[in-house]
């Protein structure tokens, strides 16, 4: 999360959706890309350690200890990522992440849900729980007709749903605008949330020909949410980003991943070594949040 998402991430934490638009500021008229004309991009000159990142993805063999990746164009000690304070499904998917990757160069301005590869990331996931030995949670639920003076009885109903939270951020900075002070408070502001906890994924891209952008980030929960974009220098950051972006408009969203727990194979249809010859593929979806869902 950093000056591009957590600066405004008061108002996502309250529920509140946000766009704005400083028009008097612009010196054109607002334009969209569509699927069939992809936008350019424009070159900005910053540190290499803060460089926007590409359609290409983070690598998680950046440091020699497995359990600590990077998940943002920060690579510096306090930006990184310690796998062993998590919980495996969030450990999986903060790995799964690192290949999280643009399918499309109007990213700014296209449909979030058609922009990332996230079936490539879910698949990844599965991937990396298959080969720990993972063992899905199973969801209990009372049955129907239990007494209420009695025991209640429950039955297994599917293995339990992870749940994440994500903010997309969609921003415009007039073009030929110096981003030194941007991208420096942006670090500061993602050294934060390291610190405090719970953030899987932080990426931005390159902003288009008409300084459109966007920033997108994946937190294990909205608590998690809250607590990092609620430090000082996300304030700080909240109040210089006012000044530099003429545009922004905060989304909100959902990513659910539903382990699938096969039944045991018959022999006739598993490998010698009693593996199935087919795998369920997990069950994922990526919808807009709802405050009264719980998370």
């Amino acid at each position: 999360m950093t000056v591009e998402v957590d600066t405004f991430k008061h108002y996502a934490n309250s529920g509140v959706s946000i766009s704005f638009s400083k028009q008097q500021q612009l010196s054109s008229p607002s334009t969209s890309h569509n699927g069939s004309t992809p936008a350019t991009t424009t070159s900005y000159q910053i540190e290499e350690s803060v460089r926007a990142a590409d359609f290409t993805s983070q690598s998680d063999n950046n440091n020699n200890n497995n359990n600590v990746i990077a998940i943002s164009p920060y690579s510096e000690p306090g930006h990184l990522l310690d796998l062993s304070s998590l919980e495996a499904p969030s450990q999986y998917l903060a790995r799964a992440l690192t290949h999280l990757k643009a399918l499309r160069p109007d990213y700014a301005t296209a449909p979030y849900l058609d922009t990332f590869n996230w079936g490539e990331v879910v698949r990844i996931v599965q991937q990396l729980a298959e080969q720990d030995g993972y063992t899905p949670e199973l969801r209990a639920e009372p049955e129907n007709g239990s007494a209420a003076n009695t025991t209640t009885k429950t039955h297994i109903s599917g293995p339990k749903e992870w749940s994440f939270y994500i903010v997309a951020f969609r921003s415009r900075v007039p073009v030929g605008t110096d981003r030194t002070e941007i991208y420096q408070l942006d670090a500061i502001a993602h050294r934060e949330a390291m610190e405090r906890g719970g953030l899987l994924k932080y990426w931005y891209g390159v902003p288009d020909v008409n300084g459109r952008n966007l920033a997108t980030c994946l937190w294990r929960s909205r608590a998690d949410a809250k607590r990092g974009g609620s430090g000082p220098g996300h304030q700080r950051a909240m109040r210089v980003t006012m000044r530099h972006y003429t545009e922004w408009d905060l989304e909100r969203y959902r990513l659910r991943i539903t382990p699938q727990v096969p039944a045991p194979a018959p022999a006739a249809d598993s490998t010698p070594d009693g593996e199935p010859k087919t795998k369920l593929t997990w069950k994922w979806d990526v919808s807009k949040w709802h405050d009264h869902e719980e998370e």
